[in-house]
């Protein structure tokens, strides 16, 4: 889960990549 996939599962993880 990197800022560099922008995926549901990344942005749930991540709040930085918010793919939705």
């Amino acid at each position: 889960e990197d800022i560099l996939v922008p995926n549901i599962n990344s942005s749930d993880k991540n709040p930085s990549s918010v793919g939705t």
